[in-house]
């Protein structure tokens, strides 16, 4: 159950709303009915403290350790989210402002949220967070894979222009004739049949 604090209109017709937790409360029915939704809910009972201190602040570490390698690959989220995430001091707080602010998608929330549990909630968060780390490293890995082909095939091509440069490139058309016509007369220039195609054509 929620109070909404504020409520923004954006462009194309979305509208931004801003609430703020009251209760955890279980959706019996909803009536959809104009002018407005009416739901039926059933407040439940307060979290259960199933995690003793010396558990809650390993699993605290825990999760600090991995936003930490998390924000070395999202520098804007090392810079603006990661040092209040820090400063947090109990395992509670930690995981509902990491839900909050980490980019999850609305089904990892929604999980989140239908755990009974602070266990529960510190599994949800901590298997999607390792899942992030993991699928940003490999993107960074194929990316550089990516660059480090283009740079080969750059510089393979560059070295080719230098080493067998265009009949005329340099020498004007006396060049291509000059040039050209040694090859034509069996010159011994020393080019591999595929560039020599490449000179003639």
């Amino acid at each position: 159950v929620s109070y909404i604090k504020q409520l923004v209109k954006m462009p194309g017709g979305i509208v931004r709303v801003m609430a703020e937790g009251q209760e955890r409360a279980e959706l019996l029915d909803l009536d959809s009915t104009e002018p407005a939704l009416i739901g039926e809910v059933l407040l439940t009972s307060e979290q259960e403290a199933d995690v003793d201190g010396a558990a809650a602040e390993a699993m605290s570490r825990i999760l600090k350790e991995k936003l930490e390698s998390y924000g070395r690959q999202h520098p804007k989220f090392s810079k603006e989210s990661l040092p209040g995430l820090m400063l947090c001091e109990d395992l509670e707080s930690l995981m509902l402002q990491m839900a909050s602010e980490l980019p999850w998608d609305y089904r990892i929330r929604q999980s989140y949220l239908e755990e009974a549990t602070l266990a529960g909630q510190y599994e949800v968060l901590l298997t999607n967070l390792i899942h992030e780390i993991e699928v940003s490293q490999i993107h960074r890995e194929l990316q550089e894979k990516v660059k480090e082909n283009i740079d080969k095939n750059r510089a393979a091509a560059d070295y080719d222009r230098r080493l067998y440069p265009p009949c005329g490139s340099q020498h004007g058309h006396k060049g291509v004739a000059d040039s050209c016509g040694r090859i034509g007369k069996g010159h011994n220039s020393q080019i591999p049949g595929s560039h020599l195609n490449r000179v003639l054509a």
